[in-house]
């Protein structure tokens, strides 16, 4: 069967999943006396630890009071369940870079192999090409591929990195103990009872006649053995949630800690949408406050970006413009994924400042007059004269309304005066025959309206007549009268 057909499952496994998911966190550690249990009391068990306190005599599953007794100065840290998921998260992302079609168990996934060779020399290509993509979000993994799952599965979490052709399954899997094989804890018992201990030993057994001793599952176990595993992989719907999260060692208050505490999770986060070819330009930050609750805040970049300095720096202004009002104890960061920012410029257009800056300098300008004082303004869903709202300022846009026409060449345009002057009128017959205001007075010559506008009785009312004048030289005025205080002003000149 030709490799473009048959089924070929690449398994990648965390080598150490409790140290990986920390150290993706804290790269640091790897050079301290530290060990990782499973709870804080003194009863814990260690489920991890560095190679400094390997050499100290500490071992893997000792108890923690045994372990201090050891080493008195041995660094603890108990496993942080949020580390663990997202670091299943971004194995994930680092397959779907090289596989479409995956699947997530635990601490491993499986990737679809199948016509490898039409992009990587060999399939040891593919398999180096998957850890290079795991070592890109911080994680070292051991690498199978195989014809069934199973066979992957067992010499992945063996160690054993490699590609098995088809029928050489039964000799790869012979050197392994059965605990590679994931086994009941009943069924492991009682095949080391009968003396079987390693792969190669389980496949000199007949399967139909351990199967009425011990069940299918042993059934099972001994044609796995025998290299007849021929499970599929399950396709998974792709994850599009991309957050990461902290529980800090201590109290934080000041905002260049909290930042360099952050700086970390942007960088994971960001790792992660780079394998998936994706980019945000909006993030939440929510920092968990030693009072409890949590205080929330959204930062926007004017662009998709992948730039952890960007990031950075508006999150630094957002702190100086609203600080949290606790200490904070922890954190977590979520970008939404978007495509990349694609940029083609005129070829006659100069180019204009980078969407980042945008963002920077408006972020700062809200530090100091409030985000509610800063936009782009824009016609607001009402007939209240004068009214104006302000929407989220977007360069991009702005560029491209820049480049239209906006109106005909001789088409009068409206310059509305803020605030509109008060002026004096001589109203009758139903006409305005004269006005004075500031800079502007005469007679009126032709004179159209009144235009009227009421609404809003509910809530702030208005009332409001309109008249378009002319006068004697030539100027053309909007002229309002506001029939709830009875004053006049001229709103504008047109033009």
């Amino acid at each position: 069967m030709s490799d473009e057909r048959a089924q070929r499952i690449a398994c990648a496994t965390m080598i150490d999943p409790a140290w990986s998911a920390l150290f993706r966190r804290e790269p640091a550690i790897a050079e301290q006396s530290l060990a990782i249990v499973d709870d804080d009391g003194a009863r814990g068990v260690i489920i991890a630890l560095s190679a400094a306190a390997q050499r100290m005599g500490v071992r893997r599953g000792q108890r923690l009071h045994r372990a201090r007794a050891i080493a008195p100065t041995l660094l603890v840290r108990v496993e942080d369940p949020h580390a663990r998921a997202s670091a299943r998260e971004a194995l994930c992302d680092a397959a779907l870079a090289l596989s479409p079609t995956i699947e997530l168990d635990e601490d491993r996934v499986f990737l679809d192999a199948r016509g490898v060779r039409g992009r990587y020399e060999s399939e040891a290509g593919f398999s180096a090409a998957l850890a290079r993509s795991c070592e890109k979000v911080g994680l070292s993994v051991s690498v199978a591929i195989a014809c069934g799952r199973r066979t992957a599965a067992a010499l992945s979490r063996a160690g054993v990195d490699r590609a098995v052709a088809e029928g050489e399954e039964r000799a790869a899997l012979a050197g392994l103990s059965l605990a590679h094989l994931e086994l009941s804890p009943k069924l492991e018992r009682a095949l080391e009872s009968l003396g079987v201990r390693r792969v190669d030993e389980l496949a000199r057994l007949d399967p139909s006649a351990i199967a009425a001793r011990l069940g299918e599952e042993a059934a099972t176990a001994v044609r796995l053995a025998l290299g007849e595993d021929r499970a599929p992989l399950i396709a998974q719907r792709k994850s599009e949630r991309f957050e990461e999260r902290a529980s800090f060692e201590w109290e934080v208050i000041e905002s260049e800690p909290l930042l360099f505490l952050c700086k970390r999770l942007f960088d994971n986060a960001i790792a992660r949408l780079a394998c998936r070819s994706l980019s945000s330009r909006a993030a939440r930050v929510t920092l968990a406050l030693r009072a409890g609750g949590a205080h929330e805040r959204t930062i926007t970049v004017g662009a998709p970006t992948r730039e952890v300095a960007v990031w950075l720096r508006l999150l630094r202004a957002s702190l100086d413009a609203s600080p949290p009002p606790d200490s904070v104890v922890g954190a977590r960061v979520e970008l939404a994924p978007c495509a990349p920012r694609a940029v083609q410029l005129g070829l006659f257009d100069p180019p204009g400042p980078a969407p980042e800056r945008w963002s920077l300098a408006l972020a700062r300008i809200e530090a100091m007059v409030g985000a509610d004082r800063v936009g782009s303004p824009c016609a607001a869903s009402t007939h209240r004269p004068g009214e104006v709202r302000l929407s989220p300022f977007d360069p991009a846009l702005a560029q491209r309304t820049e480049s239209l026409e906006l109106a005909p060449r001789f088409a009068l345009v409206l310059h509305v005066f803020r605030p509109p002057k008060r002026a004096r009128v001589r109203y009758e017959h139903g006409a305005i025959r004269a006005l004075a205001a500031e800079s502007i007075s005469g007679r009126v010559e032709r004179c159209a309206g009144p235009y009227r506008r009421v609404g809003q009785w509910w809530s702030e009312p208005f009332a409001q007549d309109s008249w378009d004048v002319a006068l004697e030289d030539h100027t053309l005025l909007r002229v309002a009268y506001d029939g709830r205080t009875g004053e006049w002003s001229v709103e504008g000149r047109y033009e």
